[in-house]
């Protein structure tokens, strides 16, 4: 589901997924190995097929590095987080773990050498996360960076496990929101199934649950970002709809409709020499809808600008199209999934001259 979706995501192993104390990483880099994630833009790094991995990603002006380790991390590990962090020095860092505090607050063995070995040693480790232990405990402890006697970084670290509730947790999650105008990170706990905030259990206290931490704590400074470059792409997109046969001037080409999922479509298109733009949309029965990048295509006087008009037919079933006869676009390659179920896809997939950029390129390729 988060795959389809696009959704950035991140996963570790706990000791049950490892066939505990057996270490068996077998089947989980079968199903979410590195394989799975490697072309994702915010996957960034992986250690031995995702037992750890790294994730970049940029939300409201603050630059964040996510490393996650599996259970029971040792000497490799350890290194091999350090590493990773120190690539990233100007990242605000998030460290998710299986197994960190206890119920109690307190550290066991290995949590404890993390923590003196890569959370005290790294100034940019801001957060710790964790689970294992069927609890929720806040615990805040602060670092001397520089050596100097003062304490110069405070680290937020959380353990929130459900687990121990009926049904596997009642699908309690921790979000964390971030806000810029107040300078602080709101914590809330959410079963999007109960559709409820803060579990009701004595092993659960409330402010453990709900509060809030200031970017002071956290070591966040969001600011402007200035991007510069030495040009631009502007792609200007539209679709009002034509008879086939009809001048290009920045309309429809052709549609294809109840085409079945998975399904390779095409239109008839006779543009003219030039270079011109397009674009394909696929909507769905649930107005799911996902819109190619605009692509290019140049012809020369005489090359497949001549034809007949054609009947548009798809690669679905029922699929119907408007156009004229010319190149085919080849359009089922590059057309991404809405994620419907094929029972329940009404697609329609509309080919579109991007008008404005098509006559600047056209122009532009006159004169060269």
């Amino acid at each position: 589901m988060l795959d389809e979706a696009r959704l950035p995501y991140g996963m570790l192993a706990g000791n049950h997924d490892v066939g505990n104390f057996e270490d068996d990483y077998g089947s989980y880099g079968r199903y979410f190995g590195e394989a799975r994630y490697a072309s994702n833009p915010w996957y960034a790094e992986s250690y031995e097929d995702n037992r750890g991995h790294v994730d970049l990603f940029t939300a409201g002006g603050i630059d964040f590095v996510v490393v996650s380790m599996s259970w029971e991390p040792g000497d490799a590990e350890i290194a091999w987080m350090n590493e990773a962090l120190a690539r990233h020095p100007e990242r605000v860092g998030i460290i998710n773990l299986h197994e960190y505090l206890l119920t109690t607050g307190g550290l066991g063995p290995v949590p404890q050498r993390v923590q003196d070995e890569v959370v005290a040693t790294n100034p940019n480790v801001s957060m710790v996360m964790s689970g294992h232990y069927h609890d929720a405990y806040t615990r805040f402890d602060s670092f001397d960076d520089d050596g100097d006697g003062v304490d110069d970084r405070t680290v937020t670290q959380m353990l929130f496990d459900y687990q121990g509730l009926p049904e596997g947790g009642l699908g309690y999650l921790r979000l964390l929101q971030f806000d810029n105008e107040g300078a602080q990170m709101r914590v809330r706990t959410y079963s999007p199934s109960l559709q409820d905030y803060d579990a009701e259990d004595a092993s659960l206290p409330a402010e453990d649950q709900d509060f809030v931490v200031s970017y002071e704590t956290l070591g966040i400074e969001p600011r402007d970002k200035e991007l510069v470059g030495d040009g631009f792409r502007a792609e200007v997109l539209t679709g009002a709809v034509i008879e086939a046969g009809a001048a290009l001037d920045g309309t429809q080409i052709g549609a294809v409709r109840s085409a079945a999922s998975g399904a390779v479509v095409s239109v008839d298109w006779a543009p003219g020499a030039g270079t011109h733009g397009w674009y394909v949309t696929a909507t769905d029965a649930f107005g799911g809808e996902v819109r190619s990048e605009v692509r290019s295509v140049a012809l020369e006087e005489g090359e497949g600008t001549g034809g007949e008009p054609g009947d548009g037919q798809g690669g679905g079933e029922d699929g119907d199209a408007d156009g004229g006869a010319g190149p085919d676009p080849q359009v089922g390659d590059s057309l991404p999934r809405t994620g419907a179920e094929p029972w329940g896809l009404g697609l329609a997939v509309l080919l579109l001259l991007a008008g404005a950029a098509a006559i600047l390129l056209s122009r532009r390729a006159r004169r060269s």
